[in-house]
């Protein structure tokens, strides 16, 4: 015997569940290999990547320590350059990152982004999407299983500028993100020649220095700068570089993307603000050991 409101409401069901699947694959898609979310849409934008030629999208990949798991503290992980968000089994980045961080609880968000002076043919600057990107998370905390009073920001090179999204505390004018903590390695600290210059070049070599910049990245005075933002409210930082720290000024041809005392200088930034003792400096550690202790530094920071 057919009932035909039973029916209807069956049929509802299935229509329902079905624009729910649609929906969930629009917005990433579960992976049994990595036991992640691939490409999670957290923005609309699209863009060319110049090193690769890549056609990339405001993307994330989310491992979380089980696909039950609930309260999680967060790792938000920024790739550098010719890196990809996308780290699989196997990876250097698998054994560096995911592995570590789920081993002692920790869910990996690792993101794709723009960056101010790699995509500088977007305009205005791309500095917000790590911004974005965590407040995306944020706001899906409870859906993911994530403790949204645990984020820490892990990342290398370009991926450095998470530091700035910590030190700029929400960008475009938002609200402060509450941030634990932040471990960087090579990391770079400002993208504006003429502080680059300022602070680190001898003096007759500055002008050479601006003026080379200023020709390659018109967008300078869109750039940001960690140094410029540094308060008494600012995480706890832990940078790493490869290099042996030059502790002077340097010529221009010493200069480079990966200067070591860029680290120094934001040390030095957090003492004048008051909270030297938050930022701690590490020169001459080799790549291969540039994540290394990124899990112990963070679970002093738990809250």
């Amino acid at each position: 015997m057919n009932h035909p409101a039973l029916i209807r409401r069956i049929g509802c069901g299935v229509l329902l569940a079905s624009l729910a699947v649609a929906g969930f694959a629009q917005n990433g898609h579960w992976d049994d290999d990595c036991s992640c979310t691939r490409e999670m849409r957290w923005g609309n934008a699209s863009w060319v990547e110049p090193y690769n030629s890549l056609q990339l999208t405001q993307t994330l990949d989310f491992f979380p320590v089980t696909p039950q798991a609930k309260k999680q503290p967060l790792v938000i992980y920024a790739h550098g350059n010719f890196g990809t968000k996308t780290i699989v089994p196997g990876d250097p980045m698998w054994d560096q990152v995911i592995l570590p961080a789920r081993a002692a609880g920790f869910a990996v968000a690792s993101i794709e982004f723009r960056h101010p002076v790699v995509n500088d043919d977007i305009v205005p600057a791309p500095h917000d999407d790590l911004t974005t990107a965590t407040r995306w998370l944020i706001a899906r905390a409870d859906t993911l299983g994530i403790d949204r009073r645990n984020v820490f920001y892990l990342g290398k090179s370009r991926g450095s500028l998470l530091l700035w999204t910590a030190l700029a505390r929400g960008g475009s004018g938002r609200p402060p993100l509450q941030v634990n903590a932040v471990y960087t390695f090579n990391g770079q600290v400002s993208y504006r020649g003429q502080e680059l210059a300022d602070r680190f070049v001898i003096e007759s070599d500055r002008e050479e220095i601006v003026a080379d910049w200023l020709a390659q990245h018109p967008q300078d005075p869109l750039f940001g700068s960690a140094l410029a933002s540094v308060d008494a409210s600012d995480p706890p930082l832990l940078l790493k570089v490869e290099e042996p720290f030059f502790n002077r000024l340097v010529s221009a041809e010493e200069i480079n993307v990966h200067h070591p005392d860029f680290a120094l200088a934001v040390c030095a930034a957090y003492t004048d603000a008051g909270i030297g003792s938050r930022c701690q400096a590490i020169d001459q550690v080799r790549g291969s050991d540039a994540l290394a202790g990124f899990v112990p530094f963070f679970q002093m920071h738990l809250r």
